[in-house]
């Protein structure tokens, strides 16, 4: 997947706040997130990473990138592929107008 610019673009900071409190009720530390999107988790043998753009020379994630990383780690959990449309790639966006274009 691939973040794309109408998605709403969040700090690895408001991230890290939005996960729910885990281990002695502590909070998630931003940290965690650049883990997340540098190293990934594995998840029963698959590497799964959180999807990350920069902005303004700084890396942030999105919501909806949260949300997909949560879900392919809760289906590798469960062995069931997860139940989300993948987002183009605005290259795959501009192919598609081209061929479109051109009657393909």
């Amino acid at each position: 997947m691939s973040i794309t610019g109408n998605q709403t673009k969040i700090t690895y900071t408001e991230a890290a706040r939005r996960q729910p409190r885990m281990r002695a009720d502590k909070p998630c530390h931003p940290a965690t997130i650049a883990r997340w999107a540098m190293n990934g988790v594995t998840v029963c043998g698959q590497r799964i990473k959180l999807e990350v753009t920069q902005h303004g020379g700084r890396p942030c994630t999105t919501v909806e990138a949260l949300d997909r990383f949560h879900a392919r780690c809760e289906a590798a959990r469960s062995g069931v592929a997860p139940e989300y449309a993948p987002v183009p790639s605005r290259g795959q966006a501009d192919a598609e107008l081209i061929l479109d274009a051109a009657g393909v």
